[in-house]
Formats: structure tokens, sequence, C-alpha cells
């Protein structure tokens, strides 16, 4: 007689709590036929499924129906996908783009379509203290979801780093290799931690991982959205994302950053410098932003209240059920305001507007509008038009840039647009160099237009801005000495191998080339 593992007499047919449903379906297929054919038949035969992304879940809750255990598809995708974190900052249409893919209308993309910008891919994460409690408590482990979502790297529970399976093994496609996490390589080698994290990054981690198990359990509170959460932060921090920025690297470190995927455009996402289709969507990023300088969702809360009762009825009423646009009908929405309330409001809108135009000197109104002062500028245009064309106007917007660029900032200008380039070729020898790469950290990352018309300054910028012959140039001997260094007298290690090349294209494909082989050298 065959004998059963003991690890299937006690195998539970049910899905438990935070079980990731793509572990689910296979631990439930191999254990009851000891095969993944249930699997590759509710998947797809032929082909890995996604785990980040896991399709024709209606298939998984049908089978559970038939098998009396009554899943529904409404417990699968909030108790036991990602979904309720990777839509908590995504717009409808989105947030339903991905839940048509999950429910078994597959798509491509979802990685932009999630926004996980600058997040590190998903890995198949195992604590091995949770690991060992359920075998004390189940017989057999399973696969978290938590620990399934890119950019987490610790476990909230035990304080200790995630691990997972070496590159050799986590590469392999078959699901008989990874149908069930272990304390072990697969190899039989110790497991390899996700990242490799200092006291403080750990402690980051930590407390990251946490509230992110929150809002996979829980979801987010109803008033916390993209666009009250961006609003907070650009009435919170009035110097846009240089102060974000600062802010964030003081609280977590600039180890932490690097671990998160914190870019410069990242920052300008969070407070809407960038264009409106930008969206700062990718969860982790956010929710360590709110924990570490808004002070906790709970904090956040009480902040979006704070606008919303300062801003009265202005903020978000509406006209037979349609937003007020237009002046009139914004006058009208405020008629009800007593005349001490509406100069005190348009003072200090016209304060923070000021505000603003003195670290981005030139902003035109739609400028502003992107940076989060949508009421400032409306409220403005509508009661106080001459201010508004004095300050914000397209033609006065030049003027106030000319006046603030004395001959000293012209010259200050140059001298650190000539210390970045030097910094930039120094440091980052294979990055391009381009005229917003270069005003990047200055004032006048929103003035491209005016800025190349000081005639100083276009000197400079012409100068120091990257054509693909010298971008090339430069790129093929800084690959080229980290080849000799790593191992002397090959291809990669001649720069005129990369630039010889007739094409773009081709040159491109070498440098990928000798990348890949740079990642296996060092």
């Amino acid at each position: 007689m065959k004998s059963t593992s003991p690890e299937l007499l006690l195998f539970s047919p049910s899905i438990l709590p935070e079980e990731f449903v793509v572990g689910y379906v296979f631990r439930k297929s191999y254990s009851e036929a000891r095969n993944f054919n249930q699997a590759k038949i509710i998947f797809g035969k032929g082909r890995k499924p996604g785990w980040l992304f896991p399709s024709n879940l209606k298939a998984v809750s049908n089978a559970s129906r038939v098998a009396a255990m009554a899943i529904s598809t409404e417990d699968l995708l909030k108790n036991h996908t990602l979904l309720p974190a990777l839509t908590a900052f995504l717009p409808e249409e989105r947030k339903q783009q991905l839940i048509a893919h999950h429910l078994g209308k597959p798509a491509i993309g979802m990685w932009s379509v999630a926004g996980l910008h600058g997040a590190s891919r998903s890995r198949r994460g195992i604590c091995t203290s949770c690991l060992k409690e359920q075998y004390m408590d189940n017989g057999f482990g399973i696969w978290q979801r938590l620990f399934f979502m890119p950019s987490v790297f610790a476990c909230p529970w035990h304080k200790r780093p995630l691990e997972t399976f070496c590159a050799a093994c986590e590469s392999v496609s078959s699901p008989a290799w990874f149908w069930k996490p272990s304390l072990e390589c697969l190899c039989g080698r110790s497991l390899c931690t996700i990242a490799d994290l200092d006291d403080r990054a750990l402690e980051v981690s930590v407390e990251n991982a946490s509230i992110l198990s929150r809002v996979l359990r829980d979801g987010l509170p109803a008033e916390v959205n993209i666009a009250t959460f961006s609003q907070v932060l650009g009435r919170r921090f009035l110097r846009g994302a240089a102060e974000v920025e600062s802010a964030l690297k003081d609280a977590v470190g600039e180890s932490s950053l690097k671990l998160y995927g914190f870019q410069k455009h990242t920052y300008r996402r969070l407070t809407q410098e960038c264009s409106l289709g930008s969206l700062a969507a990718n969860p982790v990023q956010n929710l360590l932003v709110i924990q570490k300088i808004l002070g906790g969702l709970d904090n956040l809360k009480l902040d979006i209240g704070r606008l919303q009762s300062l801003d009265t009825s202005s903020e978000n009423k509406t006209i037979k059920g349609k937003r007020i646009r237009g002046r009139e009908n914004y006058l009208n929405s405020i008629s009800g305001w007593s005349a001490s309330q509406l100069e005190n409001t348009t003072e200090n809108y016209r304060k923070r507007v000021i505000s603003k135009l003195k670290l981005f000197p030139g902003a035109t109104g739609s400028e502003l509008h992107r940076m989060g002062l949508w009421d400032e500028v409306r409220h403005l245009r509508a009661v106080d038009p001459v201010w508004s064309q004095q300050h914000i106007g397209q033609s006065q917007s030049y003027k106030n840039f000319l006046d603030y660029m004395s001959p000293e900032r012209i010259r200050g200008l140059v001298i650190s647009i000539h210390t970045m380039y030097l910094r930039l070729i120094s440091r980052e020898p294979e990055k391009r160099i381009s005229r917003s790469y270069l005003l990047e950290d200055t004032a006048f990352r929103n003035n491209m237009r005016y800025v190349n018309q000081i005639p100083e300054i276009a000197v400079i910028l012409d100068a120091s801005v990257d054509d693909d012959e010298r971008y090339f140039a430069r790129k093929a001997a800084a690959i080229a000495l980290r080849v000799e260094k790593a191992r002397p007298h090959t291809k990669y290690s001649n720069p005129k191998w990369y630039t010889e090349a007739a094409k773009r294209t081709t040159t491109a494909a070498r440098f990928k080339e000798a990348y890949k082989w740079l990642n296996e050298a060092e």
C-alpha cells in the first residue's frame, strides 16, 4: 500500500487567512492528486500563472463551489490577493482594469497600470519564523500574500528580513519546485535574504510592512485617496518636491530611499509637479511617506478633515451633480460667505501662491495647478482677476521671471549648472545629460522655456547637454573600464566595440549585452 505523506493527512482543503490565492491553488491541486492538473486547468496549460497579478480567479471560486467550500470571488479578491494594496491609490478606471484582469480577462502591462514606479520586483518571500508557526498549527506552510508585495523586505510580526530561494532555483518554471515554501532552498542550501538591510533600514522595512498589512486587511480609510494625499502633502510642504525629499531622507535615511526606489521624479509625482498623467500610485512609497513624514494614516485623516473644513463648501461643491466650473459658477457657490470669510480666505490663498512663486519664479497658473494649488488659483482668478493677471498670468509670469533673474542669480545658475555637469560625468558617467537633468536640483526646472532665453544660460546648457556621439563615447569608456577591472582583455573592455556600430539600436544592444555580462561577472 502506498504510504501517505503526513503533510497530506494534515492538509486543509479550505483557503487559510492571508493565504495567497496562487499558492492555495497549487497546494490544493498537489495535495488532492499529487499533480498540478487542477492548477493547469485554472491558470492555463503550458504557461506559468502570474504570481503578482493572477488571472481567472472566477474559475477558482467556481471550483470551490463544486467542492462545497464556497469561496466567493469577492472574498478571493479582498482577502487573498494584493488588490487592496495595489488599487489603494489608483483612479477608478485603472482599478477596474486590474480587477478585470484578476477575474478572467488577462492583459499585459499590469505593472504600469498599478503604477509601481520604482518598486523592486515581486519575490516569493519567506519568514522562517512564520513558517515554523504554520507547521505547528497546520502541519504545512502557506504562501502569505503580504510577502509577495513588491518592495516588502521584512516580516512585521517577527521583525526579521524576508528570505527566498536562490536565483537559480527561483528561475525554474516547473510548479513542482515552488508549490510550497520551505525552511531551506530547493537546492538544499540556505535561503537567501531578499535585501541586505542595516539596522535602520530593517526598522523602516518592518514599519512599512506593518502598515501594508493593515491596508491589505482593512483597506485605506474612505477619506484617503491620491487626490487628498497629494493635497495634504502640497499644503504641508510648500517648497514642493525638494522639501519632501529632504524630510523623507531625514526620516528614513539614504539607504532606505534607494531600497524603495525613490528618485527625483518620484518626489515630483508626489507633489504633482509632473504632468497630470503622472500619478504617485505606488502604494509602498506612498504609505512610507504617510507613515514617516505625515504622521500615519490617522493623522492624515485629521489633516484632510481640517482642509475640508477650512475650504468649507467651495472645495467640492456641485451644481446639478456636476463639479463647479467657470468664474460665475464659482462666485455663485461662495455667495453665502461673509465679508470677513471671503477676505481672510483670499489673503491666505495669496500668501500660498506668493510663497510658491518665490520658489518657482515665473510659474503660470496652470503650473501652480500641477503643484497642488488648485483651489488657490481657482479662487483668486474668480475673486481677484486683476491680482491673478499681475502675478500668474502668462505674459506677466515671463516679466516676473526676468525681474527675478538678476545678474548675480544668472551667474549663480551658470556655476550651478557647470558644477552639476562635472559631478554627473565623474559620478554617473553612464547617464545621459539633458537640460532637465542639469536643472533638476534648482528652482528653475519648471521654467525651461524662460531659462533657455537667457543667453548666458543657453550657452552653458548647449555646451553641457549630450548629443548621441558624446554620450555614447563617455558611456562606452565607463563600461569598458568596469569590464577591464572585472576581467581584462575581453571584447567588452574595448570602447570602440560599442561606438563602431552603424546604428543607434546596435550600440544600445551592445550596451545591454555588456551590462548582462557585468551582472554575471561582478
